[in-house]
Protein backbone atom coordinates (compact mmCIF):
# COMPACT_ATOMS: atom_id res chain seq x y z
CA UNK A 1 0.00 0.00 0.00
CA UNK A 2 1.39 3.43 -0.70
CA UNK A 3 2.18 5.69 1.84
CA UNK A 4 2.15 9.31 2.08
CA UNK A 5 2.75 12.24 4.49
CA UNK A 6 -0.39 14.00 4.09
CA UNK A 7 -3.70 12.91 5.92
CA UNK A 8 -6.20 14.63 3.38
CA UNK A 9 -5.64 16.86 -0.07
CA UNK A 10 -6.38 20.31 1.72
CA UNK A 11 -3.28 19.28 4.00
CA UNK A 12 -1.76 18.33 0.51
CA UNK A 13 -2.30 22.04 -0.86
CA UNK A 14 -1.23 23.79 2.64
CA UNK A 15 2.15 22.19 2.65
CA UNK A 16 2.96 22.97 -1.05
CA UNK A 17 1.89 26.63 -0.23
CA UNK A 18 4.51 26.56 2.35
CA UNK A 19 6.97 25.23 -0.52
CA UNK A 20 5.64 27.76 -3.60
CA UNK A 21 4.42 30.81 -1.93
CA UNK A 22 3.76 33.52 -4.19
CA UNK A 23 4.56 31.86 -7.27
CA UNK A 24 1.75 31.11 -9.38
CA UNK A 25 -0.74 28.47 -8.98
CA UNK A 26 -3.65 29.07 -10.96
CA UNK A 27 -4.42 31.15 -14.31
CA UNK A 28 -7.25 32.46 -15.99
CA UNK A 29 -7.86 34.58 -18.79
CA UNK A 30 -10.60 37.34 -18.37
CA UNK A 31 -10.90 40.48 -20.81
CA UNK A 32 -8.23 38.64 -23.18
CA UNK A 33 -5.58 38.64 -20.54
CA UNK A 34 -4.23 36.22 -18.39
CA UNK A 35 -4.19 36.24 -14.84
CA UNK A 36 -2.73 34.65 -12.17
CA UNK A 37 -3.54 33.76 -8.83
CA UNK A 38 -0.28 32.11 -6.21
CA UNK A 39 -0.32 29.55 -4.21
CA UNK A 40 -0.78 31.99 -1.00
CA UNK A 41 -3.24 34.06 -2.28
CA UNK A 42 -5.21 30.89 -3.23
CA UNK A 43 -4.87 29.95 0.95
CA UNK A 44 -6.05 33.60 1.67
CA UNK A 45 -9.25 32.63 -0.46
CA UNK A 46 -9.19 29.29 0.87
CA UNK A 47 -9.26 30.37 4.72
CA UNK A 48 -11.94 33.05 4.10
CA UNK A 49 -14.41 30.77 2.22
CA UNK A 50 -13.72 27.86 4.93
CA UNK A 51 -14.55 30.11 7.81
CA UNK A 52 -17.42 31.26 6.02
CA UNK A 53 -18.66 27.97 5.90
CA UNK A 54 -18.28 27.17 9.76
CA UNK A 55 -20.33 29.87 10.35
CA UNK A 56 -22.82 28.70 8.17
CA UNK A 57 -22.99 25.97 10.39
CA UNK A 58 -21.40 23.44 8.20
CA UNK A 59 -20.05 20.53 10.09
CA UNK A 60 -17.73 17.11 9.01
CA UNK A 61 -19.36 15.18 6.31
CA UNK A 62 -21.98 18.04 5.64
CA UNK A 63 -22.37 18.18 1.84
CA UNK A 64 -22.07 21.07 0.20
CA UNK A 65 -22.25 21.29 -3.54
CA UNK A 66 -20.45 23.22 -6.63
CA UNK A 67 -22.41 23.43 -9.31
CA UNK A 68 -19.99 25.61 -12.06
CA UNK A 69 -17.99 25.21 -15.45
CA UNK A 70 -13.85 25.48 -14.55
CA UNK A 71 -12.47 28.51 -13.09
CA UNK A 72 -10.81 29.32 -9.71
CA UNK A 73 -13.46 29.31 -7.09
CA UNK A 74 -14.35 26.11 -8.27
CA UNK A 75 -10.11 25.20 -7.18
CA UNK A 76 -10.54 27.43 -4.35
CA UNK A 77 -14.06 26.31 -3.01
CA UNK A 78 -13.65 22.37 -3.14
CA UNK A 79 -10.55 23.26 -0.82
CA UNK A 80 -12.35 25.22 1.70
CA UNK A 81 -15.38 22.50 1.24
CA UNK A 82 -12.39 19.89 1.60
CA UNK A 83 -10.51 21.55 4.89
CA UNK A 84 -13.48 21.84 7.26
CA UNK A 85 -13.82 18.43 6.78
CA UNK A 86 -17.18 18.64 4.49
CA UNK A 87 -17.79 16.65 1.22
CA UNK A 88 -18.17 18.44 -1.78
CA UNK A 89 -20.83 17.21 -4.74
CA UNK A 90 -19.91 18.65 -8.15
CA UNK A 91 -22.52 18.99 -10.58
CA UNK A 92 -21.99 19.25 -14.23
CA UNK A 93 -22.55 22.95 -15.83
CA UNK A 94 -24.57 21.20 -18.75
CA UNK A 95 -26.88 19.98 -16.13
CA UNK A 96 -30.77 20.29 -16.47
CA UNK A 97 -32.77 21.81 -13.31
CA UNK A 98 -34.25 18.62 -12.84
CA UNK A 99 -30.85 16.91 -12.17
CA UNK A 100 -29.52 19.51 -10.46
CA UNK A 101 -32.47 18.86 -8.04
CA UNK A 102 -32.18 15.29 -8.11
CA UNK A 103 -28.30 15.76 -7.12
CA UNK A 104 -29.04 18.48 -4.19
CA UNK A 105 -31.67 16.24 -2.98
CA UNK A 106 -29.99 12.56 -2.75
CA UNK A 107 -26.73 14.74 -1.56
CA UNK A 108 -28.86 16.45 1.03
CA UNK A 109 -26.35 19.00 -0.17
CA UNK A 110 -26.91 22.19 2.28
CA UNK A 111 -25.25 25.08 0.43
CA UNK A 112 -24.50 25.28 -3.11
CA UNK A 113 -21.77 27.10 -4.65
CA UNK A 114 -22.92 28.61 -8.49
CA UNK A 115 -21.06 30.38 -11.07
CA UNK A 116 -23.38 32.97 -13.01
CA UNK A 117 -26.62 33.68 -13.30
CA UNK A 118 -27.43 31.24 -15.78
CA UNK A 119 -26.37 28.62 -13.47
CA UNK A 120 -28.15 30.36 -10.38
CA UNK A 121 -31.42 30.88 -12.58
CA UNK A 122 -31.21 26.45 -13.03
CA UNK A 123 -31.08 26.47 -9.03
CA UNK A 124 -33.04 28.83 -8.22
CA UNK A 125 -36.27 27.53 -9.91
CA UNK A 126 -36.65 24.12 -8.29
CA UNK A 127 -34.59 25.89 -4.82
CA UNK A 128 -38.51 25.66 -3.23
CA UNK A 129 -38.07 21.62 -3.74
CA UNK A 130 -35.01 21.60 -1.56
CA UNK A 131 -35.54 22.09 2.26
CA UNK A 132 -32.25 21.29 3.12
CA UNK A 133 -30.45 23.89 0.90
CA UNK A 134 -29.95 26.41 3.00
CA UNK A 135 -28.07 28.69 0.61
CA UNK A 136 -26.41 29.78 -2.19
CA UNK A 137 -23.47 31.65 -2.53
CA UNK A 138 -22.45 32.76 -6.42
CA UNK A 139 -18.88 33.35 -7.76
CA UNK A 140 -20.48 36.15 -9.90
CA UNK A 141 -23.28 39.10 -9.17
CA UNK A 142 -26.78 37.87 -9.80
CA UNK A 143 -30.18 39.31 -9.91
CA UNK A 144 -31.93 38.52 -6.60
CA UNK A 145 -33.87 40.02 -3.57
CA UNK A 146 -33.32 36.47 -1.80
CA UNK A 147 -31.01 37.15 1.39
CA UNK A 148 -29.60 33.44 1.72
CA UNK A 149 -28.09 33.84 -1.77
CA UNK A 150 -25.08 36.31 -1.15
CA UNK A 151 -21.45 36.41 -4.12
CA UNK A 152 -17.94 34.58 -2.50
CA UNK A 153 -16.93 38.26 -2.10
CA UNK A 154 -19.44 38.92 0.85
CA UNK A 155 -18.18 34.74 1.96
CA UNK A 156 -14.36 35.71 1.67
CA UNK A 157 -15.68 39.59 4.30
CA UNK A 158 -17.66 36.98 6.60
CA UNK A 159 -15.02 34.34 7.03
CA UNK A 160 -12.27 37.75 7.45
CA UNK A 161 -14.35 38.35 9.82
CA UNK A 162 -15.03 35.41 11.62
CA UNK A 163 -13.22 35.54 14.69
CA UNK A 164 -12.90 31.63 15.75
CA UNK A 165 -9.90 31.29 12.93
CA UNK A 166 -8.39 28.25 14.83
CA UNK A 167 -11.20 26.11 14.21
CA UNK A 168 -10.16 26.03 10.64
CA UNK A 169 -6.68 24.10 11.92
CA UNK A 170 -8.74 22.51 14.14
CA UNK A 171 -11.30 20.49 11.62
CA UNK A 172 -8.02 20.40 9.38
CA UNK A 173 -6.25 18.00 11.79
CA UNK A 174 -9.17 15.83 12.30
CA UNK A 175 -9.65 14.86 8.69
CA UNK A 176 -8.73 11.21 8.85
CA UNK A 177 -7.37 9.43 5.01
CA UNK A 178 -11.13 7.57 5.64
CA UNK A 179 -13.02 9.93 5.22
CA UNK A 180 -15.33 10.60 2.43
CA UNK A 181 -14.08 13.97 0.35
CA UNK A 182 -16.89 13.64 -2.23
CA UNK A 183 -19.72 12.50 -4.17
CA UNK A 184 -19.39 12.31 -7.92
CA UNK A 185 -22.38 11.51 -9.72
CA UNK A 186 -22.90 9.35 -12.63
CA UNK A 187 -24.63 10.10 -16.05
CA UNK A 188 -27.51 8.58 -14.98
CA UNK A 189 -27.81 6.85 -18.59
CA UNK A 190 -29.32 3.70 -17.68
CA UNK A 191 -31.10 4.84 -14.44
CA UNK A 192 -31.14 7.31 -11.98
CA UNK A 193 -27.78 8.73 -11.08
CA UNK A 194 -25.39 7.09 -8.84
CA UNK A 195 -23.29 8.90 -6.20
CA UNK A 196 -20.42 7.57 -6.13
CA UNK A 197 -18.24 8.01 -2.45
CA UNK A 198 -14.15 8.93 -2.89
CA UNK A 199 -12.44 8.92 0.25
CA UNK A 200 -9.06 11.42 0.63
CA UNK A 201 -6.77 7.91 0.90
CA UNK A 202 -8.39 7.60 -3.13
CA UNK A 203 -7.19 10.76 -4.56
CA UNK A 204 -4.32 11.02 -2.41
CA UNK A 205 -3.40 7.04 -3.97
CA UNK A 206 -4.43 8.19 -7.41
CA UNK A 207 -1.79 11.41 -6.56
CA UNK A 208 1.05 9.44 -5.47
CA UNK A 209 0.87 6.41 -8.03
CA UNK A 210 1.18 8.91 -11.11
CA UNK A 211 4.23 10.50 -9.06
CA UNK A 212 6.04 7.06 -8.60
CA UNK A 213 5.39 5.94 -11.87
CA UNK A 214 6.27 8.53 -13.55
CA UNK A 215 8.66 10.57 -11.84
CA UNK A 216 9.97 13.95 -13.26
CA UNK A 217 6.20 13.63 -14.75
CA UNK A 218 5.85 17.70 -13.95
CA UNK A 219 8.82 19.89 -13.34
CA UNK A 220 8.45 23.46 -11.29
CA UNK A 221 6.85 25.68 -13.50
CA UNK A 222 5.61 23.52 -15.82
CA UNK A 223 1.73 24.35 -16.94
CA UNK A 224 -1.32 22.41 -18.04
CA UNK A 225 -5.06 23.17 -19.37
CA UNK A 226 -8.03 22.63 -17.73
CA UNK A 227 -9.98 21.60 -19.98
CA UNK A 228 -12.25 18.86 -18.89
CA UNK A 229 -14.65 19.31 -16.30
CA UNK A 230 -13.25 19.59 -13.05
CA UNK A 231 -16.47 17.59 -11.57
CA UNK A 232 -14.67 14.81 -13.53
CA UNK A 233 -12.84 12.61 -11.55
CA UNK A 234 -9.94 12.28 -13.87
CA UNK A 235 -9.73 16.39 -14.18
CA UNK A 236 -9.88 16.59 -11.27
CA UNK A 237 -7.24 13.80 -9.77
CA UNK A 238 -4.48 14.56 -12.72
CA UNK A 239 -5.59 17.85 -14.11
CA UNK A 240 -5.46 19.58 -10.66
CA UNK A 241 -4.60 17.42 -7.81
CA UNK A 242 -1.81 16.07 -9.73
CA UNK A 243 -0.38 19.61 -10.50
CA UNK A 244 -0.73 20.86 -7.07
CA UNK A 245 1.05 18.44 -5.79
CA UNK A 246 4.17 17.72 -8.50
CA UNK A 247 3.92 20.70 -10.43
Amino acid sequence: MLSFKERSVPEMFFDRVKEKGDKPFLAFKKDGVWNYLSFREVERRVRNLALALISMDIKPQDRVAIFSPNRPEWVISDLAILSIGGIDVPIYATNSPQECEYILSHSESRICLVSDQTLFDKIYSVKKNLPQLKKIITFEKVVTDDKDVISIDEAYRIGENYEAKQELDERLARIALEDTATIIYTSGTTGPPKGVMLTHRNFLSNVYQAINSHPGIFEDGDRSISFLPLSHSLERTAGYYLLMRAG
